[in-house]
Formats: C-alpha cells, structure tokens, sequence
C-alpha cells in the first residue's frame, strides 16, 4: 500500500498438512486490528500461515484483505522456494473477475474504502509445464464445434489431452491417442 506497509503470509506444502487446521502448522493472523491485514482462510478463520497437503496444488486458496483506509495496493510473491521454476502462481480477482499470474511480476489493485474483504482473492499454484505444453501444440490442433461438443484435429497423434477453465482447474482430461476425435459436452465438468 503506497510502498509504506508489508505484510506477509506463508502458504506451505507438506505431506502432514491437510486442508484443514492443522496445529503445529497453521497460525492464526494476531494482530487483527492492524491498519492493513492480508490472511488466508480455512474455514472462516484468517490465518498467517497456512500448510496445506502437496494434493492440494491446483486447488484455489482463499485470501482476504483488511485494511483501515482504502488506497491502492501491490500483492506479489516475495520468496518461493521448493516449489519449482516452471510453476505458475496465479491470483484470482474476484472484484475484476481477472486473474494474474504473479510469477510474471506483482498485482496492483485498488480498495476505494476501508473494510474487510475476506473473500476478494484466490491462488492457485499450478504446473508450469502445462502452459508451454499448450502454446507448442495449439500451433498444429484444430479444435472445432461438432455435435454436442467438439472436433480436434492435428496433424500428429494427440497422447494426452488436458482442459482447463479459466481459472485453472482441470475440466478433461483424455488419453485419445489419435488424430482426429471428438469430446461430448456432458463429458466435461461444470465449474
């Protein structure tokens, strides 16, 4: 917020941790009366820290933001550590309904008056392999309206097939192993 104030929280992974409160872990968020709070959430409680299982990548993480005065405000990734190069964090928005990827660089938003918004963002730690694997092979597929669904084509043989909604989250997955197939829509998920 205007470069005057940093707050950090910790979001760990670990093969204890769950995705609930798991003590000896997760810590609660202290100093709930600060001028500016920035918490993840289990449940409806604001944390600090929060470990959660390594089965939970790709899942959104709920974080909010408390702050005594509105202004304009930078969210970014100050150290990541074990979590590999090629893997993209991405931050929901859901004031603006966009979503950034804050491995690129930090998130600038505006909060026009004081208050606690406890559902305002989600992240999601995501393969980072995924998206170089689209760009290379949206380049030779053909993905066209069919019947109740779609057609892809390529020109070479299409092993595994992963879609994602817009915010990341797997809706097919498919190991065709041809060509030129078709996906139904009712073989899709719903977000």
């Amino acid at each position: 917020k205007d470069n005057s104030v940093k707050k950090e929280i910790l979001i760990g992974f670990s093969d204890e941790a769950s995705e609930a409160v798991d003590y000896g872990l997760d810590g609660k968020l202290i100093n709930k009366e600060a001028a500016l709070a920035f918490y993840s959430l289990i449940n409806r409680d604001k944390y600090a820290i929060q470990g959660l299982g390594r089965n939970v990548k790709g899942k959104p993480i709920k974080l909010g933001i408390s702050t005594d005065e509105g202004g304009i405000f930078k969210l970014g990734i100050s150290k990541s550590q074990g979590f590999g190069e090629n893997k993209r964090i991405l931050l929901r928005d859901k004031k603006t309904h966009s979503i950034y990827d804050l491995s690129k660089s930090d998130y600038e938003f505006r909060i026009s008056s004081p208050g606690d918004y406890p559902d305002r963002f989600s992240i999601q730690f995501v393969g980072g392999n995924d998206k170089d694997n689209i760009t290379q092979v949206k380049k030779r597929i053909r993905v066209t309206n069919a019947p109740n669904g779609f057609n892809f084509k390529s020109s070479e043989e299409i092993k595994k097939l992963t879609l994602y909604d817009m915010f990341g989250r797997v809706i097919y997955q498919a190991s065709p192993n041809e060509n030129d197939f078709n996906i139904e829509l009712n073989q899709i998920k719903k977000g």
